[in-house]
């Protein structure tokens, strides 16, 4: 629990100090479009409300498949559904 309490303190602090060395330090014209482009990152192509709803269709059509069409056990499509949404995540 301290430890908790100490980082979600330090954090900000610790962010801010980076941030601001970052914005007086001289860079070049690569590092400034980096920069930018990491602030672009926040306009992302799929919404997050989008991709949810996409990952709950995808995870559908695997139950729908292992489950209906090739009538696997339960506990072998929750297997699959995991696994196939643990890669998703990760990727």
């Amino acid at each position: 629990m301290l430890m908790i309490a100490c980082s979600s303190v330090s954090s900000p602090g610790f962010g801010m100090a980076i941030y601001m060395r970052l914005k007086t330090s001289r860079c070049t014209k690569a590092c400034w479009k980096f920069r930018t482009d990491l602030r672009n990152l926040q306009d992302l192509p799929v919404d997050p409300s989008k991709f949810l709803m996409l990952l709950w269709l995808h995870a559908a059509i695997i139950v729908l498949y292992f489950g209906v069409l090739r009538h696997f056990e339960i506990s072998r499509v929750m297997i699959i559904l995991v696994f196939s949404l643990w890669g998703i995540a990760g990727s």
